[in-house]
């Protein structure tokens, strides 16, 4: 089992004002979605947040989209980001308005219908660590796509409670922007730092993709194992500052590094 982090919490001895204006100016410096969460998190643990998480996730009839970033452990997210659907999250069927919400096993209580599948969610983030928290919305359910934050916490319900009536409206509120900001970025080319440029192989790669090809196709034509595939794959992901291989693909043709 993963050890849990030991809970500090700063936000006493935080300069509220001036704190936030340097989260803001950061912000508006980052151009790169890498920096993007970089800044998020320094900024909610120095709010004394645990754990960090940020989805979107979009169902549309021309398709399907996820964005995900979390400081749970890898093997939280390969289980219940990346290899389940993004409705067996509850987070996702509670936006219904932007009032944030108490979640995790402490709060069981407060949501007495729940899949199975919502069950083995919350327990695995009671498993890696996160006990309770708070789900703030930033798109709400029937818009083109629904999610935002998860505030979480080693804390047991009562000091939680107290925890949050300090630092919680803030921390949505922080979110609310940061949001804003993520929207803007995703709109603009996203690069590596210094790093821009897809090798011979990860263009080859992008390029059997846009023409249709499975991994284990892809491998087979170039003569590499399915595993070094996603590797060029990830880096092409990485270099573009793309959450998936569909808009790495739309990012590399847009740039130009790619031509179908």
């Amino acid at each position: 089992m993963t050890p849990v982090p030991a809970f500090v919490d700063w936000s006493d001895d935080l300069d509220t004002e001036s704190d936030t204006s340097s989260f803001l100016e950061r912000l508006d410096r980052v151009r790169t979605l890498d920096t993007w969460w970089s800044v998020c998190v320094r900024q909610f643990r120095l709010l004394g947040i645990d754990f960090v998480t940020y989805r979107l996730y979009r169902a549309a009839a021309f398709g399907t989209g996820h964005l995900a970033w979390t400081t749970l452990p890898a093997w939280w997210r390969a289980a219940h980001v990346d290899a389940a659907p993004p409705h067996d999250d509850p987070f996702f069927r509670q936006c219904a308005s932007f009032a944030p919400k108490k979640v995790g096993v402490e709060y069981l209580d407060q949501y007495p219908v729940l899949t199975e599948a919502e069950r083995r969610f919350l327990q695995g983030m009671a498993r890696a660590g996160m006990i309770s928290g708070v789900a703030s919305p930033v798109r709400l359910a029937g818009q083109d796509w629904v999610g935002g934050w998860i505030f979480g916490s080693s804390l047991g319900r009562q000091p939680f409670e107290a925890f949050y009536a300090r630092i919680g409206l803030r921390a949505c509120l922080l979110g609310f922007y940061a949001h804003e900001v993520l929207e803007r970025l995703r709109a603009m080319p996203q690069a590596g730092p210094g790093d821009d440029v897809l090798s011979r192989r990860e263009a080859e790669c992008l390029g059997m993709l846009a023409n249709g090809l499975r991994t284990a196709r892809i491998a087979d034509r170039m003569g590499v194992t399915p595993v070094t595939v996603e590797y060029h794959v990830r880096n092409a992901r990485r270099k573009l500052g793309a959450t998936t291989r569909e808009e790495a693909l739309a990012t590399s043709i847009r740039r130009g590094l790619l031509r179908l």
